[in-house]
This record gives C-alpha cells, sequence and structure tokens, in this order.
C-alpha cells in the first residue's frame, strides 16, 4: 500500500484520507512533533495505512527550475540558480559558480515555473542557511501578500502528495 504523506497545520493536526471508504478524517499528531515519524492509522471502516507526518509550515515541493539571483549593496553580485525546493514560505537553490552569499543576506531570485502557463516568478529572499553552493531561504513579503502562480502550482502538487484526488472529490469524502 502507498504511503501517504501528511502536511500538519501548526497545530500538528493533519487530514488523513482513507482509499476505500473514501471519507477524510482529522487526527491531532501534536504529540509526534520534531520527529520524523512514518505511523499506521486505522479507518473506522477497518484498513490501516501508513502516514509520513510533514511538520513544516507549508507544502514543500521538489522542482527542477533553473533561474537567477542578484543580491544588490556595496559589492552586488548575480548568478544563475537551480531552484531544487519551494514552498510558499521559501526556497532552496544551488548556486552555479562562486558566490559570498551569507546567512542575513537580502536579494532577488527569478525563475519560470514549469506549470502549463510558465508562470515566471520573482521574489525577495533573506537567507537562512548556507551550506556550500546550496542556500535555504524565506520569502520576504509584505504582511498578506500571496502569488497565486506560485500557490496553485504548489497547491495542485499537494493535494496529489497527500493522496487526495481532486478538490471536488475531497468536499465529497468529508464526513
Amino acid at each position: 500500500m502507498k504511503r501517504q504523506k501528511l502536511y500538519l497545520d501548526e497545530k500538528g493536526v493533519g487530514t488523513v484520507l482513507c482509499p476505500e471508504c473514501h471519507t477524510s478524517h482529522e487526527v491531532n499528531f501534536s504529540m509526534y512533533k520534531g520527529e520524523r515519524q512514518v505511523l499506521q492509522v486505522e479507518c473506522p471502516c477497518g484498513p490501516v495505512k501508513d502516514v509520513e507526518l510533514e511538520f513544516r509550515k507549508a507544502f514543500r515541493k521538489d522542482t527542477k527550475l533553473f533561474g537567477h539571483y542578484q543580491k544588490r549593496g556595496p559589492l552586488d553580485e548575480k548568478g544563475t540558480i537551480k531552484v531544487g525546493n519551494l514552498s510558499l514560505g521559501g526556497i532552496g537553490f544551488t548556486v552555479y559558480g562562486a558566490h559570498s552569499l551569507a546567512v542575513g543576506d537580502r536579494l532577488t531570485v527569478d525563475f519560470i515555473l514549469d506549470d502549463a502557463a510558465k508562470s515566471r516568478i520573482e521574489k525577495t529572499v533573506e537567507v537562512r542557511n548556507v551550506m556550500g553552493k546550496t542556500i535555504g531561504g524565506k520569502f520576504i513579503q509584505p504582511a498578506g501578500a500571496t502569488d497565486a502562480s506560485l500557490g496553485f502550482y504548489l497547491k495542485n502538487d499537494a493535494r496529489q502528495a497527500s493522496g487526495e484526488q481532486s478538490e471536488r472529490e475531497d468536499i465529497a469524502w468529508k464526513d
């Protein structure tokens, strides 16, 4: 049986979807917070399902997108990147070539999504970690600001990763 990745909210609650009876059940997994866990969850209809708990604040999608970064300041710096993962809150990427990026730097990244519209994303990022050429960053944006293209791109993959079939079917399966 395929394992379901379960994205939990800030309280540790996630929705488990049963492949047999097609119902969804909200379950509190907060007691497992901070641990990477694979658990077995039993539906009232009988079947046991393996779920992998994901405590991130937002779904993170693995990607292979190419783009650019630019750091403004006394020593402007720019270069080519490969975006390895994305979420609504941040980005992980690899820099091609030498760089001087450090934790706390602010830079602009731009890249093209591999969606049907080939949406262009441009975001301001604060560098949170640097491991050689691999950079992790948090998107800096005004309160309430969202990027519809990025949100739609990630929402579709989050639904697939959690085992949901479609938004319409998910609504129909609620208890």
